[in-house]
């Protein structure tokens, strides 16, 4: 295998020593994907959960309790953005 170095070991001229950052896998991909859908539908996602879980939908009941964690958690890194804003 034939190397693109100089006497000291260092990469010469026009040899990347790193291919730089990897590119997003398949899985982070949908990842994202379905967090942005999940970002622009909440608000639907949460009145059509609520009405559902009211007639003791177990599953839909998950589904609400998945949503107000996702909720908290917002709602926590926004307080974190605020407070951090108000120091400076």
């Amino acid at each position: 295998m034939a190397t693109n170095r100089d006497a000291n070991g260092r990469f010469g001229a026009g040899n990347k020593a790193s291919p730089g950052r990897p590119k997003l896998t398949e899985t982070e991909i949908a990842a994202r994907a379905s967090s942005a859908l999940i970002e622009r539908r909440l608000p639907e996602l949460i009145a059509h959960a609520m009405g559902r879980a009211e007639t003791n939908d177990e599953v839909l009941a998950g589904v609400c309790h998945l949503l107000a964690e996702r909720l908290r958690s917002q709602n926590l890194v926004a307080e974190r953005l605020l407070l951090d804003g108000a120091k400076h």
